[in-house]
């Protein structure tokens, strides 16, 4: 398997995505990459933007598939470039192609459940490939941003999708770590790493999948919800099995595990919510908190 093409997916892990390259940036072991996301993205806010004015940050990387449900979470910056503080409960959102018309508006719930971050979960569906228009109003402001609606073919990477099988191999575990060391890089490590995935596709039970590498953004956003799914276990770790893997082979973050070649990854923190027989009901990527994990963990089952 080769894990470093022309444009490798350790670069696409590290490079941030989104208007908000400068929350995921710490995700990245390359401080340079780090910087430079938070300097251009400070510097935009600082000279586009008076005290009291915000900014709509996206959570995501914003070239997404055409015509497929979608979960896009959303940030509000402040006029410094960094999560607003107090953030308003709801805001509204629009979205419409980009020379057309765009559509209704939704009400979306903030979200902070045991995060120090609030966001906003938007759920829609880009039908067509090509440019689209994302309108907020917060606070009564309102925010403007684009969305690149692209064909499979286009995509930096190709995720595993609901409907879709989870891949039935061997995953590192503290017993067999497949040369993955740490298996984990939360401290203390966490005790996720018991059960390779092609072992708990035979459990019979539902299996809930992170991958996320807590050493690189431990005040970021992977260290907060691997912590929020780790306290999900006495709810649910009877009923579902459980599994944490990490993104890099070693602690220099230049090689990305087998899993993450597998499911397509080319971000991270991602969790599957899969059925016993491996088939994804839904994913949770980027950023979640404990009210949007409880709901999808109680759907799993349901």
């Amino acid at each position: 398997m080769t894990h470093e093409p022309a444009i490798s997916r350790r670069q696409l892990l590290t490079a941030g995505t989104g208007a908000l390259a400068l929350a995921l940036a710490a995700c990245s072991s390359n401080s340079n990459n780090k910087k430079t996301a938070m300097s251009s993205m400070t510097s935009s806010a600082k000279n586009s933007a008076k005290e009291g004015t915000l900014t709509l940050g996206q959570i995501f990387d914003p070239r997404v598939p055409a015509a497929t449900p979608l979960r896009l979470p959303l940030g509000l910056l402040d006029h410094e470039g960094v999560f607003a503080k107090n953030p308003p409960t709801t805001i509204s959102a629009r979205v419409g192609p980009k020379d057309g018309d765009l559509g209704s508006p939704v009400e979306i719930a903030r979200h902070d459940n045991g995060l120090e971050r609030a966001y906003y979960p938007l759920f829609t569906t880009l039908a067509t490939a090509g440019t689209w228009r994302l309108v907020v109003n917060a606070n009564d402001q309102e925010l403007e941003t684009t969305l690149s609606s692209l064909e499979s073919a286009e995509l930096p990477g190709r995720v595993v999708r609901p409907g879709e099988k989870l891949p039935s191999i061997a995953t590192p575990t503290s017993a067999a770590p497949l040369g993955v060391n740490p298996v984990c890089t939360a401290k203390p490590p966490c005790p996720l790493h018991e059960v390779s995935l092609d072992q708990a596709l035979k459990t019979g039970n539902p299996i809930a999948l992170m991958v996320s590498t807590p050493a690189f953004c431990q005040t970021a956003i992977c260290g907060p919800v691997l912590d929020l799914f780790l306290d999900q276990r006495e709810t649910f770790g009877q009923s579902i099995t459980m599994i944490h893997l990490e993104v890099y082979t070693d602690d220099t973050a230049k090689k990305t595990t087998d899993i993450v070649e597998a499911l397509g990854l080319t971000y991270e923190p991602s969790l599957f919510l899969a059925a016993p027989d491996g088939t994804l009901s839904e994913r949770l990527d980027y950023i979640f908190d404990v009210t949007e994990l409880g709901e999808s963990l109680s759907r799993l089952t349901a």
